[in-house]
């Protein structure tokens, strides 16, 4: 813990290792290189701080470690992000905090993303408000979704399009008890039992699930096998092309099970193929554990809080809901850079072929913890801009994106955390040619993906009818775990975690298609490319190049993300307007830097002053509280509640800066710590006065953060005093009282009170209309005259 404080000291927090191992030497290969290959796995430590987690910080950090594959729960201060997470796991956080009792959001997950952090934003399991069930015991049709609706739009081709996994299943399975669970599963979520069917009343296409349950009995077939890995990976090709061709939509034969059993005491194989109408990334690490209870238990899994039917008609029923995006997605469909291939050759069917590359744990384990959090991205904007860095400096790209779409609070009460269905959303982003340098697309791609109104969501909904001339779609499905205690219901070892079923052809205008996804298994985490692409016009030679180009970028990413000033943020990560150059700027004196705030008209004022007056003599703007505390006191435990305050109020580790631009900003570090001093004056009483006139008389420097300071003087066996010194940028004289009810509730161990973030009202009153403000102003004081 010491050497993780000093190097955090020092560097920039993506840059602090997350584990340190001590090994007496490091084991060299033949040629004298470090083989890394008989390295040691690094073992997650149980705290970070030495501050024991108690009640949700503690679950919470425990649910972390499950759903991240850790050794043991991180500590209090540990992103989620940071150690590996993205947004698709944190719906699997979600699911599980939902199970145990807090109600949370992927958008809280999001905005704190360490246990401690989150903890505090929870309500009390007796204060959480239950979520309306909105699924029933009448299933109600469902409206088609834009990217459905496209779909169906193919006919010929689209009734086999699916998801399937294989997984490893338990030896003393029987199929007595596998038919009672697919039962279950198929009476729990509605939609896998769906057809799809017109509703009379306004021709409209409609998902609508059956009122009874089908026989499973018809949906299974069991498959004896032997105990070679060749014969097995022949059997599940054989049979997941027969279960693809008997799914039939508009018949509602939306789900098929091969069980294939390779003899007594040896785990089996279940290969569970759904069709993509009724299933999404998402929905997998919700089907398997339910599978797995159902086959446990013989009961049913708990049904979901809001049917998918719920959701579309919801979300889609108001055609205007999105007009504010039309200006916006009209210009990325009508202005498509040049095409890969020529358009007329793109938009007839081709038959694809595929490419399926894999990146090995030393790469993918650091990109998606280390390198991802040294760039604040996400796993797939890293993808994303190592594809563009393959393409070249010469070529834009117009991508079809897919993005989860489970945006809960686009729907008001919606809880989706076990609700089954393609919710999928595919929208286009405009991405310019790659500039040469990996890192600087990476910030690219963040800018673009930022940009994007509404997360996509209301791009099909505006342009349903048009292909948005994109000739390449990319998908990260997130990540899957087989890594077990008996490695049961999870993806087995034969097979990718999801595999999506290709059309028959490449439709839509997409000559190439990526799916991506990240497999945890025993040797750590390994992501899996395909590149599925139309073989008659780009030529299998080139995707290889652009494979091969693409997993390079990939390395280097890693490779480079200790390098100062290689990684970073960029302006999509701040609701403050700023360019690149000036967040270069800010970063390379403060590599920590964590946020950007807008400063209030009052701190402009101040900050003016703080920043032109650089005088000796007193500043007027430094406040200072002398505390008297009588009784036993510990110094180092008032001082870690000191750290912890302040740790937890982002604008309490604020700094000022004009830049070199002339911009005038307010940012906030994650390493800002209070400076802390300690005096013992028993034997020299009356040094007090002098200590006290002098930090008063001390400035603080703007630009150097934080703005506040503690002086802990005894001044007798049970008696101290405790000087608070901050710049009345950080505070004003109704903040104060509340720092210090913190300061103490953090001492004596009681629960930080919850508080709403200074940002939210630096935001609310930085956006205000300034104009009508002003008019309202001058009709108040109108004839008042000034004395």
């Amino acid at each position: 813990a010491e050497l993780r404080e000093a190097l955090a000291r020092r560097l920039p927090d993506y840059a602090v290792p997350a584990t340190l191992t001590v090994l007496p030497a490091l084991p060299l290969g033949p040629t004298g290189k470090v083989d890394r290959a008989a390295l040691p796995a690094p073992v997650t430590p149980a705290a970070d701080d030495g501050a024991p987690l108690e009640g949700a910080a503690a679950e919470l950090a425990a649910l972390f470690a499950d759903i991240l594959r850790l050794d043991g729960p991180p500590g209090g201060d540990d992103s989620f992000f940071a150690l590996g997470g993205d947004s698709i796991s944190s719906i699997q956080l979600v699911s599980l905090a939902r199970k145990s009792g807090y109600r949370v959001s992927a958008r809280q997950i999001f905005e704190h993303p360490t246990p401690r952090a989150l903890a505090e934003t929870l309500a009390p399991r007796a204060e959480a408000t239950p979520v309306e069930s909105a699924a029933d015991d009448t299933p109600a049709p469902a409206p088609l979704t834009p990217l459905m609706h496209w779909l169906r739009r193919t006919p010929g081709h689209w009734t086999g399009f699916h998801q399937s996994m294989l997984v490893t299943v338990p030896a003393d399975l029987t199929e007595d008890r596998l038919r009672t669970a697919l039962r279950h599963l198929l009476d729990t979520h509605d939609l896998l039992r769906a057809a799809v069917t017109t509703d009379p009343a306004d021709g409209q296409p409609h998902l609508t699930p059956a009122d009874t349950v089908p026989d499973p009995a018809a949906l299974l077939t069991v498959v004896p096998v032997g105990g070679d890995e060749t014969g097995l990976r022949e059997a599940v090709d054989t049979h997941s092309r027969t279960a693809a061709a008997e799914l039939e939509p508009e018949g509602g034969q939306l789900l098929r099970a091969v069980w294939f059993t390779p003899g007594p005491g040896r785990d089996g194989r279940l290969l569970l193929l759904v069709h993509h109408l009724a299933v999404d990334g998402v929905s997998w690490r919700i089907l398997l554990p339910d599978l797995a209870h159902a086959v446990a238990t013989g009961t049913p899994p708990p049904r979901p809080a809001t049917s998918f039917a719920h959701w579309s008609a919801g979300l889609y029923g108001d055609p205007e809901r999105f007009a504010p995006e039309r200006d916006h997605w009209s210009a990325v469909a009508e202005d498509p850079p040049a095409p890969l291939v020529p358009r007329d050759a793109a938009d007839s069917p081709h038959t694809p072929a595929e490419l399926r590359t894999e990146l090995p744990p030393e790469i993918t384990a650091p990109l998606l913890a280390t390198t991802a959090a040294a760039f604040h991205a996400r796993p797939d904007e890293l993808l994303l801009a190592a594809l563009v860095h393959a393409v070249g400096a010469d070529t834009p790209l117009l991508v079809d994106l897919e993005s989860h779409g489970r945006h809960e609070e686009l729907v008001p009460g919606a809880d989706l955390s076990r609700t089954v269905g393609w919710f999928t959303t595919q929208y286009p982003v405009r991405l310019d040619p790659g500039s040469g340098a990996i890192g600087q697309d990476v910030k690219h791609v963040k800018d673009r993906i930022a940009a994007v109104p509404g997360r996509g969501t209301g791009y099909g909904a505006l342009r349903a009818q048009a292909p948005s001339g994109a000739q390449i779609a990319f998908n990260y499905l997130g990540r899957f775990t087989a890594d077990t205690p008996d490695g049961h219901w999870t993806p087995a070892p034969e097979s990718d975690a999801v595999h999506t079923g290709p059309l028959p052809v490449l439709l839509g205008g997409h000559v190439l298609d990526l799916n991506a996804s990240t497999l945890d298994g025993t040797g750590g985490p390994v992501l899996t490319v395909r590149w599925t692409y139309a073989a008659d016009l780009l030529g299998t030679d080139r995707v290889q190049a652009l494979s091969d180009r693409f997993t390079a970028a990939l390395g280097e990413l890693v490779r480079r993300t200790g390098e100062p000033g290689f990684a970073g943020h960029s302006p999509g990560d701040f609701a403050v307007p700023l360019r690149q150059e000036e967040i270069t700027e800010l970063e390379a004196d403060h590599p920590a830097l964590d946020g950007v705030l807008p400063l209030t008209p009052l701190q402009h004022g101040l900050a003016y002053h703080a920043l032109t007056e650089t005088g000796t003599g007193p500043d007027v703007y430094v406040v200072q509280l002398e505390l008297e505390i009588t009784g036993p006191l510990e110094p180092a435990r008032i001082h870690r509640a000191a750290r912890t305050v302040v740790d937890r109020h982002a604008n309490l580790r604020a700094g000022f800066r004009r830049l070199s631009t002339g911009h005038l900003v307010q940012y906030t570090t994650a390493d800002a710590a209070p400076e802390w001093t300690e005096h013992d004056v028993r034997e020299r009483p009356d040094a007090l006065p002098g200590l006290v006139a002098d930090d008063r008389a001390r400035r603080f420097d703007p630009d150097r953060p934080p703005l506040l300071r503690f002086t802990l003087i005894r001044t007798a066996d049970d008696r101290w005093r405790l000087l608070f010194t901050s710049h009345h940028l950080l505070l004003d004289g109704w903040s104060a009282p509340l720092f210090l009810t913190d300061l103490f509730d953090a001492y004596a161990g009681r629960p930080p009170v919850r508080r709403r973030p200074f940002a939210e009202y630096a935001h609310w009153i930085t956006n205000r209309d300034r104009a009508a403000a002003e008019a309202a102003w001058r009709t108040a004081l109108a004839g008042v005259t000034s004395s």
